[in-house]
């Protein structure tokens, strides 16, 4: 008997939205879609804000949202103009984040090209939140597969990510890992052994102590770990990346 793998259907809901370029509030088109379910929604304009109880329907039940981007983007932007939805309140996994810390290196990820989703069909949100959860899979596969050969690096990983506020990176990575986030002294004596011969180590003491206690520069940090893996051969890291990536106050 052949034995085949379930289905990749995580108890999500996959996010897409669509604004104006110079209006983050101006919501053109929503779309929503369950993995583990099938069911999905497609609004647009007015449709949007008619058919919220329709949303949160769909949203029951969800651990957890899931989109490319949709940390930044997506869900400041449905907060602001739609507070009262249920995804509001659900833990986010950004697979736009991900992916540089999964694939490092250079052909990078069919499914993204210059940091974003290549797609067959413009502005289809609901496409977008379909092609996020192929691209959330792989990620998956990767990390799962990084967990093995590098568990010093995933521990990391799991430290300097799990402090973000929306919990779902945290989440995925104690699931991953089978265990709570490590401690700062264990997290120091990895990155000791991921950087030795690599980095100068009085720097990188420096900005490790930082990375340590400020959750902007341990987001960097991380990127700077998954960009060592592959060092010295053809990454696909832009040098301002890790920098973009640290958490501005707001004001």
């Amino acid at each position: 008997m052949v034995m085949t793998s379930p289905p990749f259907a995580p108890r999500c809901l996959c996010l897409g939205i669509e604004t104006a370029f110079d209006d983050l509030l101006s919501i053109h088109k929503l779309a929503g879609w369950r993995a583990d379910t099938n069911e999905g929604v497609s609004l647009a304009g007015q449709q949007i804000a008619a058919a919220a109880d329709r949303l949160d329907e769909l949203t029951e039940g969800a651990a957890f949202v899931l989109g490319h981007n949709v940390v930044r983007h997506d869900l400041p932007a449905l907060a602001r103009v739609y507070p009262q939805l249920k995804l509001n309140k659900l833990p986010a996994v950004d697979t736009l984040e991900l992916s540089p810390l999964a694939f490092p290196a250079n052909p990078y990820h069919s499914l993204v090209k210059d940091y974003k989703l290549v797609r067959d069909a413009r502005n289809d949100p609901l496409k977008d939140a379909q092609l996020a959860l192929k691209l959330w899979q792989d990620q998956y596969a990767a990390f799962a597969a990084l967990a093995v050969s590098s568990p010093d690096e995933i521990a990391c990983h799991h430290f300097f990510l799990a402090r973000d506020t929306r919990g779902g990176v945290g989440s995925f990575f104690a699931k991953l890992r089978a265990a709570m986030p490590p401690k700062p002294g264990e997290v120091r004596e990895a990155v000791g052994r991921l950087a030795a011969g690599k980095v100068c180590p009085a720097h990188l003491a420096e900005i490790l102590d930082q990375a340590l206690v400020d959750p902007g520069v341990g987001r960097a940090f991380s990127y700077v770990l998954a960009w060592l893996r592959v060092s010295g051969g053809n990454s696909v890291l832009p040098p301002g990346y890790a920098c973009n990536t640290r958490q501005r106050p707001s004001r």
